[in-house]
């Protein structure tokens, strides 16, 4: 009897410790320093129109930016004109082996990612600087949206395999439900888009006379959805 409570008070521990656990790093991963960048990739969200306008940041606000960025890429391209040298290819050790070494191996190249990773670390905690905390969160948000879905289909995120790590994991049920709704409001998706570009396709043409509605009406015939603008 005393075995078995003991198993329970542990079992209950450990499920406290684990949800602690998940909840901490879930909440890590709200915030903009605790993102993984490539690149470039903040700089895409950090000047792009749509991006700025969501984030309603002041006119201050994006001077500031600007100049973050600026020397983020002045500093990231001077690293990379300079790269470290490294003499890779096949080599004979001491003992008469012979072993391949690779650039990626080198204590010099990997010293050389380490301080391309250290300037986009410090891009990221000027910007964390100067949003406030709402656009903080906002932008965040943005990245999640554009990394769950990427470039798959509309709702790729609700399928997307790493959406489970973040939300406290999925039931097989749960993934199941989703992936059926995913594939039928995708068909009803593209019906309702496809009618709305039709409205507004035969709108403009509207605005031409008679005459010059028929040609383009036989020039280009029935408003055609590419899948890809509605992604």
């Amino acid at each position: 009897m005393k075995l078995k409570l003991f198993n329970i008070v542990f079992l209950t521990i450990a499920a406290i410790f684990t949800q602690s656990a998940c909840s901490q790093e879930e909440q890590k991963s709200q915030r903009i320093e605790d993102l993984n960048f490539s690149h470039g990739s903040l700089q895409h969200y950090i000047h792009n129109k749509y991006v700025l306008e969501a984030l309603d940041l002041t006119m201050e606000q994006r001077q500031n930016i600007n100049k973050s960025s600026n020397k983020f890429g002045e500093d990231y391209t001077k690293t990379l004109e300079n790269p470290p040298f490294v003499e890779v290819g096949v080599k004979r050790l001491p003992n008469g082996k012979i072993t391949i070494v690779n650039r990626e191996d080198t204590p010099q190249y990997k010293a050389h990612l380490a301080k391309l990773q250290t300037i986009r670390d410090k891009l990221k905690t000027s910007v964390a600087e100067i949003l406030l905390p709402h656009q903080k969160k906002r932008l965040v948000q943005i990245v999640f949206q554009r990394r769950l879905h990427g470039k798959g289909a509309p709702f790729q995120a609700y399928v997307n395999r790493d959406l489970p790590k973040y939300i406290g994991g999925l039931t097989a049920v749960e993934k199941s439900v989703l992936k059926k709704a995913v594939s039928e409001n995708y068909q009803q998706y593209n019906a309702e888009i496809l009618e709305l570009k039709k409205k507004y396709e035969m709108k403009m043409r509207s605005m031409l006379p008679k005459e010059k509605r028929d040609k383009v009406n036989e020039l280009m015939g029935e408003p055609f959805l590419w899948l890809h603008t509605i992604k």
